[in-house]
């Protein structure tokens, strides 16, 4: 189907719209719950994204919408393909081609001197971010009303780097805005190593709505250095048109929907947490964390607030999240270990949960070679501090398919011989995992420590018996017996199996004919 080209939020709704996967929600809603509970079960049934028109407390024309970039149960990258202008029905396969392609082409931003996001301007005493947006209160038993779906901007001191990341953004008064900051992630590394380092007000906005592409940047794990605009840019194929801030020399997407303008102070802290998280629990305790003096609200006339309902399954994080970090970390691992010499397949994460670990389709050409592949994988620099489990199996197993993976696991993996720790809360890893004792999360708020876990590779790969005899063979028909299968094949219709093809030969075309 031919699909309009989508500039910024509300072109993306309008399209949706259109085919009809909008709910018009005209009863009054209010910020506390049920906005998201409705959100959730939206997510839950796999039913239409929800616009609110009527919340409580707030004009009219205040609006809000929820995980308005979820795909459908059975394809997870439909909504995100469609707002790259791609169609709905594309394949995984094809999308990722696509989603690649865009990304290793990046275009630099242009500064224009009025944009939308500035039809409405508050400074000084008119600043109040609960009384301005529609802040949810999203699970029972959040720490507060939290802001999701934004892109945080901040520049390095030393140099031209922009970093736009996203933080979950607790509003605990109406200019206090205070955020989950872990070292080892790089908004936080400026913030506890050179600003505060040097007693310094860091600079920030926070940009909220714009093109969803926006979105989808801030939450990929780019190296520090790497100005996520610039591949904004990439990914709608023209360049982010970028306004100036009112209260500080930071620019933001001229047609957002929001923008926070504010300063970060050294050394000050605010209580943050806790919050459900994407992993589906309630992630605390709650602790001093540092925060935003909001300086400065502009937004678009009838402004829109787009809002994460974490832990719903196919909500924001385990879509929008899980593509991005697969597209960006695969053909990156997949170059890396082939300069190495690793005679590795593919490598990947589930297309579900993406974050939690790596599956890697091998040889094993020597012995030890999947010790140190394991660990080799689980000590890349950046995205190792997300995942703890890398899984090796065979390299004839289609690893997007999670279901093979799984049997494959079970099947081969021992339990005592397989199964192996690598470090002993010793590996830096984000502190959001349920298992994490408090000890192994850090002293997070004094920027003492990274948070640390122990890791595990697991070799599920098939293992010779001895060494004149192989292995177990798989009684698979697309593996087995040519003759068979060809004759099989040929007489398909015949015996009334018109369906039928080799769908290993399909669910690994994609990843044969890019590496």
């Amino acid at each position: 189907m031919a699909v309009k080209r989508i500039d910024d939020l509300r072109d993306y709704l309008d399209v949706l719209d259109q085919m009809g996967e909008i709910c018009h929600v005209k009863d009054e809603v209010d910020w506390k719950l049920e906005m998201t509970g409705i959100g959730a079960m939206s997510n839950r049934i796999d039913d239409k994204i929800p616009l609110f028109e009527n919340i409580k407390g707030y004009p009219k024309g205040t609006r809000a919408s929820t995980d308005l970039y979820r795909g459908s149960h059975g394809a997870l990258w439909r909504r995100m393909a469609l707002s790259l202008g791609l169609s709905p029905e594309i394949s995984y396969s094809d999308y990722m081609d696509e989603f690649i392609n865009r990304f290793n082409h990046p275009i630099r931003p242009i500064a224009v001197d009025k944009g939308s996001c500035q039809d409405v301007v508050l400074t000084g005493k008119d600043v109040d971010v609960l009384k301005t947006l529609p802040v949810p209160y999203i699970h029972d038993g959040d720490g507060g009303r939290y802001l999701t779906m934004h892109a945080m901007i901040v520049k390095d001191p030393d140099s031209e780097w922009v970093n736009w990341a996203n933080y979950r953004a607790l509003v605990n008064t109406k200019n206090k805005i205070s955020f989950l900051f872990c070292p080892g992630q790089q908004n936080p590394n400026l913030y506890y190593y050179k600003y505060e380092a040097r007693n310094q007000p860091m600079p920030v906005a926070i940009a909220i709505g714009g093109h969803p592409a926006v979105w989808y940047m801030a939450t990929t794990p780019l190296p520090a250095g790497v100005s996520e605009v610039d591949y904004i840019g990439g990914m709608i194929q023209k360049p982010v048109e970028l306004v100036k801030c009112v209260t500080n020399d930071l620019y933001v997407p001229a047609n957002a929907e929001y923008v926070i303008e504010g300063v970060m102070m050294p050394h000050e802290r605010i209580d943050e947490g806790p919050f459900g998280e994407y992993l589906g629990y309630m992630h605390g305790p709650r602790r001093p964390m540092p925060f935003v003096r909001a300086t400065a609200i502009t937004h678009r006339k009838n402004p829109i607030l787009p809002i994460c309902v974490e832990g719903t399954g196919v909500g924001e994080s385990n879509n929008v999240c899980n593509t991005s970090f697969n597209a960006l970390l695969t053909p990156a691992l997949m170059v890396f270990l082939r300069q190495l010499g690793y005679p590795v397949k593919f490598v990947t994460g589930p297309e579900l949960n993406a974050w939690s670990s790596l599956i890697a389709a091998t040889k094993i050409p020597y012995p030890g070679y999947a010790k140190e592949l394991g660990e080799l994988l689980l000590t890349c620099p950046g995205p190792s501090m997300y995942y703890d489990l890398t899984f090796l199996v065979d390299e004839d197993i289609d690893i997007t398919d999670m279901e093979k993976v799984w049997e494959e696991i079970v099947l081969k993996a021992h339990p005592t011989k397989d199964w192996n720790n690598f470090g002993d809360a010793e590996a830096p890893r984000s502190s959001l995992n349920i298992y994490q004792t408090a000890e192994e999360k850090g002293a997070l708020a004094k920027a003492s420590s990274k948070g640390k876990t122990s890791k595990c590779w697991i070799d599920a790969t098939t293992k010779e018996w001895n060494e004149t005899t192989d292995g177990p063979k798989r009684m698979e028909f697309d593996l087995l017996y040519p003759t068979t299968k060809d004759w099989v094949t040929s007489n398909k219709e015949k015996y009334d199996l018109p369906k039928y093809k080799d769908f290993r030969e399909e669910g690994l075309r994609w990843v044969e004919h890019k590496y």
